[in-house]
């Protein structure tokens, strides 16, 4: 096992010989019942403990009795860490130690096992530190801004419901004396916020039953307010879908009812922006090679299959060569996989031997170093992929140089 980054074989003559978790938590059922009728079931994990048996051998008493007070220093002392298995190394838990049971002696043998318990019940992925779903999570609860809204705010979310296409605005003309009306190409059509709407249910901190006190009530309602609204715009993961993101926010007024819940209900409305991006980042970088006034593709097929929703691109051009550039162009395909150019091209526009300039069509801005260069864009619009498009882009230099292209997006979708 590996726990706060250290193996237990460090020790030396250590072994994790059993490590005894469960994949699936069990629940707590909190039903709520109104006029003798069940409204709403609500299942709240309870806490996750692991087993772990080690094993200690040393050459003498007094190195066993000593391995053993350092290896009981390394597991009370490193608090809440990173806890692994050997069976996987790309899942973890978090998680802290809270007993050390007695040692068995066998000769300068030890054996005796930890407990740990997990501040989170749910496994995490190791490659991008995001909880893992299973069958026992409550799909409908979520992370906003960093905090999870069971977790860390001790609030159960009941999902009502969550706009999946929102609305569109398209072009359409109703001509006099004509059936219906006629479309036009609006390649990509505006689309409006989305909204989720449910309600947190209140639940006491160490995950029983018990009825909340109203001073308990009270603060835990300014606290989900205080996170709510300071986080302003922020980015929320739901628990059904940890590999997106949206970027949402509260605006609507949020109450707090008592009628279903003893604890507490506070029925929440989210506004969210009409596309979702992947959490993880796609990224490439290469080397190439540009003869003056001449084209190089570069494919992004071999990082990204599917687009979802046109996605924007964030490319960084680095001037490895000791001529300048004055002349850059980069070609991208829009929605209609057409293709298109942004030049980058003006009197003052020099890309100096070492220097790099980023075009971020994210914010829509441009870069030389920390220098805002959005004025060196002589023509074209931001870089882009598309669901329809080719997934490559062309670079062009006027002059012949060596340059190296970085690639970067979150793939959008609706």
């Amino acid at each position: 096992m590996r726990f706060n980054g250290i193996y237990e074989s460090s020790f030396g003559h250590t072994k994790a010989v059993k490590f005894d978790t469960s994949y699936y938590t069990d629940f707590t059922r909190q039903e709520i019942v109104s006029r003798g009728l069940l409204r709403s079931a609500i299942e709240v994990p309870t806490q996750r403990n692991i087993e772990v048996t080690l094993v200690v051998h040393d050459r003498s008493k007094q190195g066993l009795d000593k391995k053993l007070r350092d290896i009981s220093d390394w597991l009370y002392k490193a608090g809440v860490s990173e806890l692994y298995s050997d069976r996987n190394p790309n899942v973890y838990y978090k998680a802290r130690c809270i007993a050390i049971d007695v040692p068995t002696f066998a000769g300068l043998h030890a054996t005796f096992r930890v407990t740990f318990s997990c501040i989170d019940y749910r496994p995490f992925d190791a490659r991008t530190n995001q909880p893992i779903g299973n069958a026992t999570t409550d799909l409908s609860n979520f992370t906003f801004n960093g905090l999870h809204c069971l977790n860390d705010m001790h609030c159960l979310f009941v999902r009502d419901s969550i706009t999946v296409i929102p609305a569109i605005s398209r072009n359409a003309y109703s001509i006099s004396g004509r059936s219906g009306t006629l479309r036009y190409d609006d390649s990509l059509a505006p689309m409006g916020e989305k909204a989720l709407s449910g309600s947190l249910f209140f639940v006491k901190d160490d995950g029983s039953t018990d009825m909340m006190t109203p001073e308990e009530i009270s603060e835990r309602s300014h606290a989900v307010a205080s996170w709510l609204v300071n986080s302003k715009r922020a980015s929320m993961i739901l628990d059904s879908d940890t590999s997106r993101q949206y970027e949402c926010e509260i605006i609507d007024q949020s109450d707090l009812v008592f009628d279903k819940w003893q604890n507490g209900e506070m029925k929440v409305k989210f506004t969210l922006q009409p596309y979702c991006s992947d959490v993880v980042q796609k990224s490439t970088t290469g080397t190439y090679s540009l003869s003056a006034a001449t084209w190089k593709d570069i494919d992004l097929s071999s990082i990204v299959e599917v687009v979802g929703y046109t996605t924007p691109l964030v490319i960084t051009v680095k001037n490895k060569s000791s001529t300048a550039i004055n002349d850059l162009r980069i070609a991208y395909y829009d929605e209609n996989n057409v293709e298109k150019v942004m030049r980058l091209y003006d009197g003052q526009f020099s890309l100096t031997n070492g220097s790099s300039v980023t075009i971020n069509s994210t914010s829509y801005d441009v870069a030389i170093g920390s220098t805002n260069a959005l004025k060196c864009v002589k023509m074209g619009d931001f870089p882009i992929i598309t669901p329809n498009g080719n997934k490559k882009i062309r670079i062009y230099s006027a002059q012949a140089v060596s340059v190296e292209v970085t690639v970067q997006f979150n793939v959008r979708w609706v």
